[in-house]
């Protein structure tokens, strides 16, 4: 059974193989060949703000890419795994969790403005600057 190295990339949570931490975000893992389940917390909250994961993309094994935060692969080669992390915040109509789109911080202000949101919950949609509080 041949050693495969699979580099996953996260912007924040922790991801494992199997249960154990991966190395950091970026560096390579050692896997042997054979199945084996990559995952990563669906839900993060790290400075006060809130992220969800909606995927993955990647190489090798993985480059069909998928939904969900959780994948089990039989590894076969080398390759990447990079989760797709988005910030969430509360729709202002009906505050459900919901994900904005073209985020534009306010510095030191626990407030960012969003040029589109839209919730799948009630529908609503914006095209003007919105503030929201953070999750």
């Amino acid at each position: 059974m041949a050693n495969r190295t699979i580099t996953i990339t996260y912007a924040h949570g922790q991801a494992k193989i199997d249960g154990v931490n991966a190395a950091a975000s970026g560096q390579g893992n050692t896997v042997a060949d054979g199945s084996h389940v990559f995952n990563i917390q669906k839900f993060v909250t790290e400075s006060g703000l809130t992220y969800k994961v909606t995927g993955f993309t990647g190489t090798g094994d993985f480059a069909a890419g998928g939904t969900g935060n959780s994948v089990t692969k039989n590894i076969t080669q080398d390759g990447s795994l990079t989760w797709t992390i988005v910030q969430v915040t509360k729709c202002p109509s009906c505050g459900a969790d919901t994900v904005a789109k073209n985020l534009i911080f306010a510095v030191n202000t626990g407030v960012f403005a969003s040029e589109k949101v839209y919730c799948f919950v009630c529908g609503y949609d914006n095209s003007e600057l919105q503030q929201f509080t953070y999750v």
